[in-house]
């Protein structure tokens, strides 16, 4: 899966909503601009010099392992009352320091920032994706499954308040409403999601067996589509106000021009 990171694509005709939210995003990236392993790997995934391929991959993995470290020890020093004290502020400080990052860092650097601009009403999501076969016979699911798809953002509705969710993904370098950001996660996670699509009939094929049942899977329709799941579904309001009166004084960059 090769993926273009050029982010100089200009939303002259698109409404201000994505506009103020895709500023967001650029100057969050801008700001940190970690270097990613997950990036590293997906570079190189499809490409047929085994040589790069194998050196790439010893890189990723040791970039990746001080990734985990970071996160590690800013779990530590939340956990032990030891850090800064406010929401992601340990995140972002050890990221920076190390100057690396993931879908993670950049969907809590995009929280912060989000938060920068006074925009509270944001959450962060994790990538899933659902699988449902459907008898084509009786037009009833059969089976649904879930999976996650190892991904990380943010969204928003720049606190409108009209469920008209806006994605914000600095590592895969764009803000659009939710079926548009789910219309570019097809194309950015097409692999991870025929794996999953496979996964999943192998397991409704196991469930029918089991149940003595037969199962001809040209009777059925395969059917997607992605779930968002919340990671921290008990942050408040205060915490977010906090991190954003944070991310402005160290963080002034963040913050869109009046």
């Amino acid at each position: 899966m090769k993926i273009s990171f050029n982010n100089n694509i200009y939303f002259t005709s698109r409404n201000e909503e994505i506009r103020t939210a895709d500023n967001i995003q650029r100057k969050t990236k801008n700001r940190f601009n970690f270097i990613s392993s997950s990036r590293i790997d997906d570079f190189f995934e499809d490409g047929d010099n085994f040589e790069y391929k194998e050196k790439a991959e010893e890189l990723s993995s040791k970039l990746r392992t001080v990734i985990l470290a970071s996160r590690a020890a800013a779990e530590q020093l939340n956990n032990a009352n030891c850090g800064i004290g406010v929401l992601y502020a340990d995140d972002l400080d050890l990221s920076e320091y190390t100057g690396l990052g993931n879908c993670m860092e950049y969907a809590k650097a995009a929280i912060a920032a989000l938060c920068a601009n006074g925009y509270y009403n944001n959450e962060r999501m994790n990538l899933w994706y659902e699988t449902g076969f459907r008898n084509i016979k009786t037009g009833e699911i059969e089976y649904i499954n879930k999976c996650p798809l190892d991904h990380c953002f943010a969204v928003t509705d720049l606190n409108r308040r009209d469920k008209k969710d806006i994605v914000v993904d600095p590592w895969a370098g764009f803000a659009d409403y939710t079926p548009e950001a789910k219309e570019k996660f097809k194309v950015l996670f097409n692999k991870r999601i025929k794996m999953a699509e496979r996964a999943n009939q192998k397991l409704f094929m196991i469930e029918k067996l089991e149940n003595g049942e037969d199962l001809s899977i040209e009777n059925y329709k395969t059917e997607g589509d992605f779930i968002f799941m919340p990671r921290e579904i008990f942050t408040t309001n205060y915490e977010k106000e906090a991190l954003g009166n944070y991310a402005r004084t160290i963080y002034p960059e963040l913050i869109l021009k009046a």
